[in-house]
């Protein structure tokens, strides 16, 4: 019931995309045609609301600006365990340290941990900590179809980049079509446009 895509993935290539379908869909907007979840809309229950979504991180970060400036007082269960990624810091911080050898997430360049992406790309992948910093674990075997997938996913990064250094407006439109949640031109460039926008303070080189 929870995951369906995730397994469908596990069930075709033998690998299983470890964040679930909640950020893995995102990545396959080919295979989502005008949002359709398994009888859902994305954003519309599938894979949860996107309005709610945004609700509870606005109060999340309001509430963490009323921490900062003293006008919230901070609890003692700011400093309880939680089971997400940044519970792991001190734990990571140690491991630099000591040597740990014990495995996390990291992402870091693509230098030949996986052969069928490209060369230099930032990935997320498993990595062991060492004195000497994180070492990615080569995954020599990623499957092909999920590899093409990726690439384009990674074409669009770079375009974006490219784009951000030069001030190229068409740049931007190409990135968001490579990216492949936008497919009509039109739509893109209108996207484009309403993005620049509303960042334009900080992207002087689009002026």
């Amino acid at each position: 019931e929870h995951n369906r895509f995730c397994f469908e993935l596990f069930d075709r290539y033998n690998a299983y995309p470890s964040c679930n379908d909640g950020h893995v869909v995102e990545f396959f907007p080919e295979r989502f045609p005008g949002g359709d979840y398994y009888g859902q809309k994305l954003g519309l229950g599938g894979c949860g609301n996107i309005e709610e979504r945004i609700a509870m991180f606005d109060r999340a970060y309001e509430h963490m600006a009323a921490l900062a400036d003293g006008s919230a007082p901070m609890d003692d269960s700011v400093f309880e365990r939680s089971t997400e990624e940044h519970s792991q810091l001190v734990e990571m911080v140690m491991g630099l340290e000591h040597d740990s050898r014990q495995c996390y997430y990291a992402n870091l360049p693509n230098q030949g941990l996986v052969p069928n992406l490209p060369e230099g790309a930032v990935l997320e992948l498993s990595a062991v900590i060492t004195a000497r910093g994180f070492r990615g674990l080569q995954h020599p075997d990623f499957p092909d179809p999920l590899a093409a997938s990726l690439a384009k996913t990674l074409a669009g990064q770079a375009l974006t980049v490219e784009a951000a250094l030069t001030g190229d407006r068409k740049l931007v439109v190409e990135a968001l079509l490579t990216d492949g949640c936008v497919r009509d031109p039109a739509t893109a460039s209108k996207l484009a446009d309403e993005l620049l926008q509303a960042h334009r303070a900080y992207l002087p080189q689009f002026a």
